[in-house]
């Protein structure tokens, strides 16, 4: 939306008009109120004209109704208007596993439930009690993981992969010791190491760090870590570099390597110290006795 805003409205010979109507009362609904007021005065000074806390009465395809009751149709005069219905971000999992053995696995909202350790887990109809899919596991913005019930943005989601990938990578150590051990006699089997559990054991705390960076246009971000925000040309800044090396960092390049280890390492001892990452109010974290884990139980 914001790009758009400046490839197409910035110029002062056309009459483009661009508006934002959404239901919640500000942009970005659930990020930090600094980036709020920063992406809010943004799009206001680009000409953007806002229709926040309010219902769309008719939306279609050809023709909108705002609640001012001011109707926008296309037609004859009117033959370049473009709608953009960005409504919900429900998953689509149901598309590929509906009508499977896997579909016990979804919620009502169509996501993928998960464990502690992002292994599928599905409701057994025959006596109510969850089964684990041992060797399925999944990750990102399709899944919902109970205990964290985090927000999907981009660094959770690589906080899950992390995880999955480190699970993975134990099952098959186990299985591949087993299959060697088979080749000998009366050699008894390992049991398979201990799997690593989300958020803890990734990040060494209950919460993933809330990091984000919210690109407004080419020269323009708004960037968080916990409490901390920047905004403008530095925090875009920012956001090319995180691109770059990440990039790198799929290549396989050490510079890229390197970074994100750092960057990583970094980020969560930051979310566990100097900007602790904020807990729910409803959720009470209890230490036990495992470094780097803590049980969770809902306040009453």
């Amino acid at each position: 939306l914001a790009e758009h805003q400046c490839c197409c409205c910035n110029n002062s010979n056309n009459n483009k008009r661009l508006l934002l109507v959404d239901l919640a009362p500000t942009v970005l609904p659930g990020f930090r109120p600094d980036s709020i007021r920063h992406a809010t005065r943004w799009l206001q000074r680009h000409g953007v004209e806002l229709h926040l806390g309010r219902p769309l009465p008719e939306l279609t395809d050809t023709a909108v109704t705002l609640a001012n009751g001011e109707r926008i149709v296309q037609d004859d005069k009117n033959q370049s208007l473009l709608i953009y219905k960005c409504v919900g971000a429900q998953p689509n999992a149901a598309r590929y596993i509906q009508g499977g053995p896997l579909e016990c696995a979804l919620n009502d909202k169509g996501a993928l439930r998960v464990n502690d350790h992002l292994q599928l887990i599905g409701n057994n109809s025959n006596n109510n009690d969850d089964t684990c899919f041992e060797n399925i596991f999944a990750a990102g913005d399709c899944i919902h993981h109970a205990a964290s019930d985090e927000r999907k943005l981009g660094h959770t989601a690589e906080v899950n992969g992390h995880l999955v990938a480190a699970n993975v990578r134990r099952l098959l150590a186990a299985k591949n010791k087993n299959n060697n051990t088979n080749n000998k006699t009366n050699t008894p089997q390992s049991p398979a190491p201990p799997l690593l559990g989300y958020p803890d054991d990734v990040v060494g705390h209950t919460v993933t760090p809330q990091i984000y960076n919210i690109s407004l246009g080419k020269y323009n971000a708004t960037l968080a870590l916990n409490a901390l925000c920047l905004h403008g040309v530095l925090a875009a800044i920012v956001k090319w570099l995180l691109e770059w090396t990440k990039v790198a960092a799929a290549q396989e390049r050490p510079v890229g390597i390197l970074f994100w280890q750092v960057a990583d390492g970094v980020s969560n001892w930051l979310g566990r110290t100097l900007l602790p990452t904020p807990v729910d109010r409803g959720t009470v974290v209890v230490p036990t006795t495992t470094t780097g884990k803590a049980a969770r139980k809902k306040s009453e």
